[in-house]
């Protein structure tokens, strides 16, 4: 079953008085249990197609399509409830709150997304579950600023599926991290992908490619098949 479709997406900038494309004329259609990988170097345009994807930033022409509805339609508001909901979107570089607990930035989402306190225990118990999930149980009362940048990174990751999201996009989740908690990450995602979610990811790491599904490399704003 298609989770997520985009049909003709673009995305132009001015820069130095002229235009240029950071994503022309994607398409890429994302089946239920993917696991995409998208590479390329830096300034290809991997991030500004994955925040198009996410509704973060609307596409110049075109459609990104999730479950059949448009998103280009959506207002920000509905997009902001649906991040909260239906995708779990994990920001490039350190996105967790310095004046909330790791409990708290876990939560977060499912307060935002459900308008109330209602059911915090119960929350709270998923938060619990997640942060095993991720290997971090032991700072559930840490603040951010204790934390090392995978510590950080795990946290995002478990802040991502608090809502259970039917699809994890995570932009760059392992840059500047080393070998040793980058491999942690990418088998939390491989657990993550195993259990039922679809994954979509950009990387400018090639070597992990060996987690994809579906493969891709953005080059020049162009979404090409396979990973080069």
């Amino acid at each position: 079953m298609t989770t997520l479709a985009a049909e003709g997406i673009n995305k132009r900038y001015q820069r130095a008085g002229c235009d240029f494309y950071a994503v022309k004329e994607v398409d890429l259609v994302v089946e239920q249990g993917d696991f995409v990988v998208i590479t390329g170097h830096s300034g290809s345009g991997k991030s500004t197609l994955l925040n198009m994807l996410a509704g973060l930033l609307r596409p110049d022409s075109g459609s990104v399509r999730l479950g059949g509805q448009d998103l280009t339609e959506f207002s920000d508001t509905a997009l902001a409830l649906l991040r909260a909901t239906n995708i779990g979107y994990i920001p490039q570089g350190r996105t967790i709150l310095d004046n909330f607990s790791v409990l708290d930035n876990i939560c977060l989402p499912y307060d935002l997304a459900h308008q109330r306190q209602q059911g915090k225990t119960l929350v709270q118990e998923k938060a619990y579950d997640l942060l095993s999930l991720v290997g971090i149980s032991h700072l559930l009362d840490e603040r951010p600023h204790n934390l090392s940048g995978g510590e950080q990174r795990r946290v995002a990751i478990a802040r991502s599926l608090i809502n259970e999201p039917d699809i994890l996009i995570a932009d760059e989740p392992t840059s500047d991290l080393d070998p040793t908690t980058t491999n942690a990450i990418m088998d939390l995602f491989e657990k993550i992908h195993r259990e039922g979610t679809t994954v979509i990811m950009v990387t400018h790491d090639w070597g992990l490619t060996r987690y994809a599904t579906v493969g891709f490399t953005m080059l020049k704003g162009l979404l090409i098949e396979g990973n080069a």
